[in-house]
Order: C-alpha cells, then structure tokens, then sequence
C-alpha cells in the first residue's frame, strides 16, 4: 500500500503540468455542470413552490363583464371544477415608463385590486398595508422598478402614478414570453378610476381550481368553446373576446422554457469540457509512459505486474479527479446564487431554491467514475511493453513509418516540415489534437451563434420565435389599409382582425387511413376528440413576415389554413391534409386544406392562422369581427417608431390614441432574453479560450520536456532560440488548423440539432441559425492565436537554457 503510494506521490510530482491543467478542466466541468443540471432539475420546484404558495390556479378564463353571468353557469355545471373565484379586471394597451424616464414604453396590463378578497392566486400577503397609489407589479420588473420608485401608466392621455410598494409572483404571469401582459394590482379608488377610460375594458376574471384526476384534461377550452356557444361570440351586441388559459396544459412549461433552453447550452458546454480532459487524460498518460520507460521497466523488471501498474495510473487520476470535483463542488456552490439571480430575469420568479446534496454526489461520482475509465483505458498501453523495451527507452529497431516529407528534397520552409512531420509521425496524437480543437471550435462558434443570433439582433429572435415584431401598430377600419400603404418608409404591412377559438378536428377519412403520426391510445383518442385552438384571423397570410413554414406553404384560398407545429402534432396531420373546422364543438363543420405546418413559441406552438376569405367562409353570418384592423407596419432600416407615427398621424389624425409603439413592446419581451444569452455566450467564449491555452501550454509543455536533448544538441549545433521556439510553435499550428476549420464546418447543423431537440415540445421541426463568414474566421483567429501565444509562452524557457546544461539534466533524469 506505500509502495503505491509513494509511485503516486512521485508521478504527480513528475506530472505537475498535466495535472493543473487537468484539475482545471475537472473543475470546470463539475461547476458548470453542478449549476446547470442543478437548475435544470429543481426549476419545477421554484415554479411549483411559488404556484402552491399562491394557490394558482390550474385555468384562467378572462372575458367581458357582460358575459358574467352566462360564464357562471357554464362554470358551475362544469362537474370537473373543484373551486372557483370570480375577481374584477381591468385590461389595457398602456404606456408606461419610471418617473424619471423621458421615454415611454407600450405594454398590455391586466389591472387588479389587491383589497379584493381571494382564496386563489393570492399573490399579495398584506393588502391593509398599501395606500390609495400603491402598485404592486410582476417580479420580472423588479429590475428597473425598485421598491419607492414611481411608475407612470399613461391611457388615452390619461396619467396615474404608482409607488411601487412590491412585487408579485405568479407563474402563470410570470413572463411576457410566456403570456404577453403585465398583470399588476392597484387599490380600488384607482381601479374605479382607470375603469372610466373609454380605452379600458371591463372584464372578469375566473381562477379555477380542478379536481385532481381532471388536471390534465384541457377545461379551458370546453368551457370558452360552451360560452361562444350560448352567446354566439356576442353579448349585447358586443362581441366576446375570452382569454382562457390553463398551467397543466402549456403555461407551466412555457414560463420555463428560455431558462431551460439556457441551461442545456451550457450543460452541453460541461459535457464537451469533460470529453476534453478525458483527452488531457490519454495525453498525460501516454507522455507519462513514454517519458518515464526506463523506471517503468525496472519496476517491471523488480516484480512490478501490468495490472499492478494500471492500478497505480488509475489511482493516481482518480485521486486527481476528486480533488478537482471537490474544488468544482465549491466553486459551483459560490456561482450557483449569482446563477439563480440571472434565472430570476428570465423566470421572473425569485429563485428559492439551494443546491440539491444529491445531485452533488451524483454529478461527482459520475465524473470520478468516468475519469478512472478513462485512466483505465488508457492504461491499456502498459501491456504493449516489455521489460526489454522499456530498458532500451522504448526504442524499436524500426518504426516502419514512411517519411512523408524528408528534409532534404522538400522545399517547404524547415519549421513547417518539422511540424508536418511530427504530425504525420504520431497518428493518435494528433487525431486526439484534432478531436479536442474541432471540440473547441464548435463550442465557440455554437456561442457565437447564440450571441448573432438571439442575443445582439431583436428581429432574429422575433424570426426563430415566429412572432410578428414590427416598428408600429395601427388600429383602424378595413378601409385605412389603402391609406397606410401609401405612406413613405413602409418596408412591409399586415393586417390582423384578432382571434377567436375554433373547434379543429381531423377528418375520419385520414383516420381510417391511418395517416395520423400520433400512435398511442390516449393521443388517437385525442385526436377524434379534436381541440379547440387560438385562431388568428389575417388579411392576408403572405404578407407575414415572420412566419416560419417548415412544410407545405402558405394558405391563399377560403378553404385553405395552416396550423401550428404543436396542433400538427396533436392531431396526426401534416401538409396536405384535410381538417374539419367548426366554431363551437356542436356548430356545423366545414373541411379545409391544410396548406402548411409553420413554427411558434407562443401557446408552445399549438395556434391556427387563417385569410380573412377562410374565416368569411367559415362565419359567414357574423360580421362584427371586421369592424376593426390592427395594422402592424415595418419601417425601413433608417426609420423609427417616432418616424412612423408622424408619417401615419398625417393620414390618419384621428387616430391619435389608436397607435402602439411595438418597436419598444417588442424590445421589453426581447431585451431581458437577449441580455442572458449574450453574457452566456460571452462566458462560454472566455472559457473556452483559457481551455484551448490550458491544453496547447500542456501540450508544448510535454514535448519540450520529452525533446529537451534534442534542443540542447540543436542549440549547441547552431539553432538559434528563435528557431527552436517556433519550431515548437509550429508543431501543431496545421492540426490545429485543419480542426478548428472542422469544428466550424459542422458546428452550424450540430447548433441547430441541439436546439431542433430542445424545442421539440413546441411543435418544432428546424431552426434556422446564421454563424457568417466572419463569425467562422474569427473563431477560428481566436483558437488560433490563443494557442499560438500558450505555445510561445510555455516554450520561452527555450530562450534561457544552457545547450550544456540541457543535455547534462537530460541524463541526469
């Protein structure tokens, strides 16, 4: 037993560099991956504790006042419903800024009281404590509007100021990305006067609780889908607009998505930390081996066995993987708050949960065991030598390699065929050298895509979300549309009457073909069934341009639509198909073709766009839903929102109090995403970096001390110091080339594989990302450099060294 550990003591002393920079690795790869599986696994209880400590509720439906009491029978015949609780809402397109702000913002806020007595979504604990302007606003906001700051509303013309005295934390509402409006509660003095706005509308709104075998059942549509039946869409000649929405089915995993999508990127990026120094690993090993024949062949010649050997190499990195894991256990417990207040933007809930110990042992373990594999593996080289060999220093007779460039006939320069030769000499080295770079260069350029991509460009992510952004929205008549085509600057318009529920189902004919994708019981059940979806009325489809179509095309005639990837899933159809579309589950069907399948985050993806000449034909009877256009308009590169608004106040006066600014909407849903993504790409590109000097310092390091002979003969035969370090240089400049050129090359698909997976929930079958010419050059510069400047820095102890003394060191060892 201190035999084995006096050789271990002893290699560790003999490895010093190869073992800080496998440390490192060990260690950042059990940080990362600490923090983010960590987050990964107890994300659900952050949401689930928030949603229990407010008793959610499991449906939301908000409609108009008028519909109240149709509503509450609905509700109350309704046998799943376990509980339920009418409250008043005051809904509005508002502007809004801090007090101090000079610009405004356009945003849609759900107003509530917090004197209102509940027993469900009881966001608020002490509503006897607030005074008459106090505003207690989402969490998400709890950046930029802190506690005793003023917060403006502005409604047609109208100001209110809040102080805000707090925050609130419900997860059904807890990010725009998930449901877009800002759910804030006011006293009542305030609710009553905001309520006299023209501008405002009066709603209820019904929090649900379900008994608990119906929880995954989707009430929320049967019930708007028995309330449009009852009324026809119209109560008192208003036309009903109902906002139903439930946790189970889609909003629990929507308020988490982005954060899960950032943590799996990084995640991957641990993963391929550890496969590189499970690279670092059989390069130490092998350096160790060759390094040190000699004394391995006098142990072997003492009575030393190969499995006695192996032991001793395993145990060795074992030891060396456990001190890195505890030293990443440390690290990863300092990051993992900062990490939960990143979290806490994105989620807009308060991150209140700690590391999870299991997941700590669990994590190590798995590294230490997959570390000592790795060790065992490469091992696995001891049983190649003999005690002859070893003896000799490991030198054969004859290495039967061909000389592929030999110095005396090539006319390339001496420093790059010295490097090409020790390339094509050591095979597995260098396979091993590409594997790590090509590694690299994928990670670094996945991070560079993520920041050209999602995190420095708004319109990228408005294209891979599928939502439509634009500069400014115009609501008017259909007859205002001609009026703002006409207007300078306009790069691209549509037109959208807004959205009603609509029964979808596939048709028989395809059922008894067997044409449906969904095989198990419960989904072919579902898909008889059919579903009620959120259906977005348009003037005109192809005039969208964000409308991602991943398969077929886009609907033009009145008996064409096409559906979200989500309601293409549930369903079993695909382009091509025939659905049959109904208003209300018992209303007449008619048959339409599914022209195309396009790509959605919102509603994870389960929607339905029709023209307004399908909808015509679907309603032909009902026309109330004409009566007003919302108008999105795309100004060219150079123009603004303000630019636009002077442009459409010119034609279109009256219409003062009928413009948003979507350009700033759409930057406050993007801003808080994009600034994630932007300093977890950074990070990653960082890391990656020192990882690449790490290993190529490792590397250098290692055959400058396996070739110290060699340089002192060539310093003492004429080789100046300059020669001798770039030819250490240059001995891996073409393999570090061809890799990170590799890793560049298919880095782009690998990136979209990754993301395809990650959003397969919503329905997803592509994303499109874009990495550029230069993107691939300037990673391929960063690798490039950074390794070059490890290399010049490791090998500079060339520069200081005695031709005498290396030689006399290289036989005293």
């Amino acid at each position: 037993m201190y035999s084995n550990l006096f050789l271990i003591k002893a290699n560790i002393k003999r490895q010093k560099a190869d073992i800080v920079v496998f440390i490192t690795l060990v260690m950042l790869s059990t940080m990362l991956m600490l923090v983010s599986l960590s987050m990964i696994f107890t994300m659900g209880k952050v949401v689930d504790s928030h949603f229990k400590d407010i008793n959610g509720a499991e449906v939301v439906i908000s409609l108009n006042e008028r519909a109240k009491n149709v509503t509450q029978e609905v509700v109350k015949k309704d046998k799943r419903i376990k509980d339920c609780e009418a409250v008043k809402r005051l809904l509005a397109n508002a502007k809004y800024k801090e007090k101090s702000d000079k610009q405004w913002s356009d945003f849609t806020f759900a107003i509530q009281s917090y004197k209102e007595k509940r027993t469900i979504n009881k966001v608020y604990k002490f509503p006897n404590s607030y005074e008459k302007n106090d505003a207690l606003l989402p969490y998400y906001l709890h950046g930029h509007y802190k506690i005793g700051s003023t917060i403006q509303l502005k409604i047609n013309e109208n100001k209110y100021n809040f102080r805000v005295a707090g925050y609130t934390q419900d997860p059904m509402y807890s990010t725009p990305l998930n449901v877009t409006v800002y759910n804030i509660y006011v006293s009542e003095d305030m609710m009553k006067k905001i309520a006299k706005n023209q501008e405002v509308a009066s709603q209820v709104k019904y929090n649900i609780i379900l008994k608990n075998k119906y929880y995954k059942d989707k009430v929320e549509d049967d019930i708007s889908d028995k309330i449009n039946k009852k009324t026809g869409s119209v109560v008192d000649g208003q036309k009903i607009s109902i906002e139903a929405i439930g946790w189970y089915s889609g909003m629990k995993g929507g308020c988490m998505f982005m954060p899960k999508l950032a943590l799996a990127v990084l995640f991957i990026f641990s993963i391929m930390v550890l496969v590189i120094s499970a690279i670092v690993i059989s390069f130490a090993i092998r350096n160790f081996i060759e390094k040190n024949m000699r004394d391995i062949g006098l142990l072997m010649a003492s009575g030393y066995k190969i499995s006695k050997l192996r032991q001793i190499i395993v145990s060795e990195i074992g030891l060396v993987t456990l001190v890195g894991t505890i030293i990443g256990v440390i690290f990863g417990k300092l990051l993992y708050s900062n990490a939960g207040r990143l979290m806490e933007d994105v989620l807009g809930l308060e991150w209140n949960q700690g590391l999870d110990v299991k997941n700590v042992f669990i994590i190590a373990f798995a590294i230490f065991v997959f570390s000592c594999g790795i060790a065992y593996g490469g091992s696995r080289r001891f049983k190649k030598i003999t005690v002859l060999t070893a003896l000799r220093g490991g030198i054969n007779t004859h290495n039967y390699k061909k000389n592929y460039f030999p110095l005396i006939t090539t006319r390339l320069p001496i420093n790059l065929t010295l490097s090409l030769k020790n390339v094509f000499s050591s095979g597995k080295k260098e396979i091993g050298m590409f594997v790590m770079m090509a590694i690299m260069a994928i990670i670094m350029q996945t991070a560079y895509g993520i920041y050209y991509n999602f995190g420095n460009n708004q319109e990228r992510i408005l294209e891979f979300a599928g939502t439509e952004g634009g500069t400014i929205g115009v609501y008017g008549d259909e007859s205002l549309k001609d009026k703002l085509e006409k207007i300078p600057h306009v790069k691209a318009m549509h037109g959208r009457y807004g959205n009603v529920s609509c029964f979808f189902q596939s048709t028989q004919e395809e059922q008894k073909k067997g044409k449906s994708k969904v095989s198990s019981n419960a989904n072919c059940q579902k898909n008889r069934k059919g579903s009620i979806v959120s259906t977005f009325i348009f003037q005109d489809l192809s005039k969208l341009r964000y409308c991602n179509i991943v398969e077929g095309r886009i609907s033009k005639y009145e008996n064409e639509i096409i559906i979200g990837g989500g309601v293409a899933e549930d369903l079993g159809i695909k382009a091509g198909d025939t659905i049959e579309v109904a208003l209300t589950r018992e209303s007449p069907k008619k048959t339409f073709i599914v022209t195309g399948i396009y790509q959605q985050i919102n509603n994870m993806g389960r929607t339905v766009m029709m023209n307004k000449n399908a909808y015509e034909r679907l309603n032909p009877d009902e026309t109330k839903w004409k009566e007003e256009v919302l108008y999105t308009i795309y100004a060219a590169d150079e123009k603004n929102y303000q630019d636009m608004r002077k442009e459409v106040l010119k034609v279109y006066p009256e219409g003062k109090n009928k413009i948003d600014n979507f350009e700033k909407m759409a930057a406050e849903t993007t801003d808080v995403v994009s600034n994630v993504l932007i300093k977890l790409s950074i990070v990653i590109s960082i890391i990656t970096a020192f990882i690449v000097m790490f290993v190529e310092g490792l590397l250098i390091h290692s055959k400058v001390v396996m070739e110290w002979k060699n340089l002192g003969l060539n310093k003492a035969l004429g080789f100046t110091s300059k020669k001798l370090i770039l030819q250490m240089v240059m001995s891996n400049v073409p393999i570090i080339v061809v890799g990170s050129l590799f890793g560049v090359v298919v880095s782009k698909s690998l990136a979209c594989q990754f993301l395809t997976m990650g959003m397969s929930s919503f329905g997803m079958k592509s994303v499109k990302m874009e990495f550029g010419i230069g993107g691939m050059i300037l990673t391929m510069a960063i690798i490039i450099f950074c390794a070059i400047l490890s290399a010049v820095a490791t090998s500079i102890r060339i520069r200081k060294a005695n031709p005498v003394d290396m030689l006399v060191k290289y036989g005293e060892s």
